[in-house]
């Protein structure tokens, strides 16, 4: 049923914009907080599922003041 199981760990950061970059602000508390800026890492599962390839994946987004609850995701089939 499952063949070649196997581990990953993730770290991803991004930012888009139009005229003006903000990576950074103060939230109401005075924390530093990210605003153009999104981080995020997590932890996934690779496996073989009846010869096809599922991914299971927990991560988190970070705003430099704290952490995110967990999404989860799963998906099954070939990237494209």
């Amino acid at each position: 049923l499952f063949q070649y199981i196997s581990g990953v760990m993730f770290v991803d950061g991004g930012s888009a914009w139009s005229d003006q970059l903000h990576l950074t602000t103060k939230n109401e508390f005075g924390a530093t907080v990210t605003k153009d800026l999104l981080l995020g890492t997590g932890v996934g599962i690779r496996a073989y599922v009846l010869g096809m390839p599922a991914r299971l994946d927990v991560a988190w987004s970070y705003n430099l003041d704290s952490w995110s609850q967990p999404k989860y995701y799963f998906s099954l089939g070939y990237d494209f």
